[in-house]
């Protein structure tokens, strides 16, 4: 699980915007479903930044070998 939250974090943080993450993902940038997606992860990072603080986020996100 942690895993998949840093990996989505990675994502998430190099991405310019959303239709640069839609495309990423191969999701239709125009697409309300791939947008409400966006924002749930957005509001995730938001809660792990939180938790982890900024340099914990870009610690998971970056520094952390995925599985």
């Amino acid at each position: 699980m942690l895993d998949s939250l840093g990996s989505d974090a990675g994502t998430y943080l190099n991405a310019r915007g959303f239709e640069d993450w839609a495309t990423e993902y191969g999701y239709d940038p125009d697409s309300r479903r791939a947008e409400a997606i966006w924002k749930a992860v957005g509001k995730q990072m938001a809660d792990l930044r939180k938790v982890l603080g900024e340099s914990g986020l870009e610690e998971l996100a970056f520094k952390t070998d995925r599985l």
